[in-house]
């Protein structure tokens, strides 16, 4: 039975070489930043929270910036995110349901953000394309391209 599978199952046509053997140029890694939260601020209204959040954003334009902001503090003030919270001391309620209010402003509006406003929205302490970054146990590296994923992860590329 052995004989009638063909030996090309079981070796590479290419040489026999293996992944291991080459060395990558680029690296990938596709990993999900939880921030922790901060403690809350003494204004907890839905719009100094929204302030505050996107007044920390960069990289987008005034108005779209406006727009987010409208919208999520618009689903603050609603409650529309409390049912998503986790259990978690009071203090940090606040911080993370502007978290979850963003997140979602976000999804409902994918489509029509462009790849880095998406990002900056979300990260906006992001690493900047360019930027050169301490990689553990590799060294250092630098952003070549970087993307919110869908479940909110940050994929960045990273050329060593």
């Amino acid at each position: 039975m052995a004989l009638a599978v063909p030996l090309s199952r079981f070796a590479s046509r290419v040489g026999g070489g293996s992944a291991f053997y080459v060395r990558p140029r680029c690296m990938s890694s596709d990993f999900t930043i939880v921030p922790r939260p901060a403690a809350a601020p003494k204004d907890n209204s839905p719009a100094a929270l929204a302030r505050g959040w996107f007044d920390s954003v960069r990289g987008i334009a005034p108005e779209t910036v406006a727009r987010l902001r409208e919208l999520v503090q618009r689903k603050l003030e609603t409650g529309a995110c409390r049912h998503l919270l986790p259990k978690m001391p009071a203090e940090y309620l606040p911080g993370v349901e502007l978290q979850f209010c963003v997140h979602q402003v976000v999804t409902d509006l994918w489509d029509s953000l462009t790849p880095e406003e998406r990002l900056l929205t979300c990260f906006p302490t992001v690493q900047a394309v360019g930027a050169r970054v301490e990689l553990p146990k590799r060294g250092t590296g630098v952003v070549i391209r970087r993307e919110l994923t869908r479940r909110f992860g940050i994929e960045m590329v990273f050329k060593m």
